[in-house]
């Protein structure tokens, strides 16, 4: 009777609870990863456009004309794009990662448990 409470836990998803914290703990990992090359994509894009306004400072200009906005801007695309790729490999990483199976009895249990008993799951 045990080897059938077995098998039904593991068709409602009740034995999942280690494999769910161990997917839990990757994706937290992942997603901290993430959050941590986004504070630095900001950090380094602001610090790199403070030092060009700064350069433009002790040239005499205000970093105010078109033809400075425009070396701002490309500065901001070009320090932004080298860890935007990180990102966005991470964050594919994170798709990758299955999410956590249910750890709950679904509402339609007693059809779940038929459906599995009829394709022969539970016939020996």
């Amino acid at each position: 009777m045990s080897q059938y409470s077995n098998e039904i836990q593991d068709i409602i998803g009740l034995n999942n609870k280690k494999e769910n914290k161990k997917i839990q703990s990757e994706r937290a990992k992942v997603l901290a990863q993430i959050a941590e090359d986004k504070r630095t994509r900001s950090n380094l894009v602001k610090k790199a456009l403070a030092a060009q306004k700064a350069k433009f400072g002790a040239g005499g200009s205000e970093g105010k004309s078109d033809s400075d906005q425009a070396v701002l801007k490309r500065i901001e695309e070009e320090t932004a794009e080298a860890l935007d790729a990180q990102i966005e490999a991470k964050e594919d990483k994170l798709s990758k990662i299955k999410r956590p199976a249910r750890t709950r009895a679904p509402r339609n249990l007693l059809k779940k448990l038929l459906k599995q008993f009829e394709s022969g799951f539970l016939n020996e």
